[in-house]
């Protein structure tokens, strides 16, 4: 019924407690933890082999002798997947509800127009052991067009009804941010469900991929829109119009942080991707007006709300402990 893709690497630390979330499941279905470990040069592989034992049919481990890139790995596992529907829980992350998978596949199966389901997740950061909550959707079911003005899926919460591995274009290898792109084609194909419930703890480490680099995240943010918009833009043109819209604001922030770091070379070849992208899928942005752009752009003011969710962790670190067993 589901298979629960794992990818690990380098995880000795957490990956125990990953899988034992998973194995704790409550369910009067069978599911099955796909662990794709991408060549760990620590113990990872040999807790996984211990844990594949102690749940002998269970846990289908694939031990890679070579490291393939987070986005082969994960694409890779997901081929060999079995289920109808296909969960996330990566190596670093934890599943805090044993009913998660229950209440999700419940839901989908009562709602076959549904093809991604999701739910709240409490945000742990190690380093200063504090928590957070992530943010909720302004509204508990909606579409790819919605999902296009940006990414409020954490990978560890969603659900898949999910698509065969032939349906799944190559381009996905591309990005370190194939969890928006699954995100994507998934809803492409039906609605999107989310779940109020607190059913995750998603491990916020200081050398994330949206962390310390803010020029790497953007350059992500950029290329992951460009790839979409390629995508989508003949059979979703309403979330091809959103995502070039983010597209060009993603850019040119990347442009203007070229510009103070004077990386003439790389700010060349971002204007012309500019120019090319909005010429082709919307009204083209001329280098020129891209460039004053650029130089006008100043950061956005932090907003509101997410100022107060800042200022309230510390208070959440008392309380969210306990008061996630309500969410359970």
């Amino acid at each position: 019924m589901v298979s629960v893709i794992m990818i690990t690497y380098n995880q000795q630390k957490y990956v125990e407690q990953a899988v034992r979330s998973v194995m704790s499941q409550r369910t009067a279905f069978p599911f099955e933890l796909v662990i794709a470990d991408d060549s760990s040069s620590d113990s990872t592989p040999d807790i996984c082999r211990r844990l594949a034992e102690e749940f002998p049919g269970r846990i289908n481990l694939i031990a890679r002798t070579k490291n393939l890139g987070a986005s082969a790995n994960y694409l890779d596992a997901w081929s060999r997947c079995r289920g109808k529907y296909i969960a996330i829980c990566e190596g670093d992350d934890w599943w805090l509800s044993p009913y998660k998978l229950a209440r999700q596949v419940e839901y989908m199966e009562a709602h076959p127009e549904c093809t991604v389901c999701f739910h709240r997740v409490a945000n742990y950061y190690p380093e200063k052991h504090n928590w957070s909550l992530c943010g909720k959707p302004a509204s508990n079911d909606f579409g790819l067009e919605e999902l296009a003005g940006g990414n409020i899926i954490t990978n560890l919460s969603v659900m898949y009804r999910a698509l065969p591995r032939t349906a799944i274009p190559d381009w996905v290898l591309q990005t370190p941010l194939f969890d928006y792109a699954m995100h994507s084609l998934h809803a492409a194909n039906g609605r999107i469900h989310f779940m109020p419930y607190i059913m995750g703890a998603y491990r916020k480490h200081h050398y994330g991929i949206w962390s310390g680099d803010a020029l790497r995240a953007r350059r992500l943010a950029t290329e992951i829109r460009r790839l979409l918009i390629a995508h989508f833009h003949e059979s979703h043109p309403q979330a091809t119009a959103t995502l070039l819209s983010r597209y060009r604001d993603n850019a040119i922030a990347l442009g203007a942080a070229l510009i103070k770091r004077n990386d003439t070379e790389e700010l060349d070849k971002l204007l012309k991707e500019i120019e090319d992208v909005t010429g082709k899928y919307g009204t083209a942005l001329p280098s020129e007006e891209a460039m004053t752009a650029m130089r006008a752009y100043s950061p956005p003011a932090e907003p509101a709300k997410k100022k107060a969710m800042r200022y309230a962790v510390r208070t959440l670190t008392k309380i969210l402990p306990i008061s996630l067993a309500a969410h359970l």
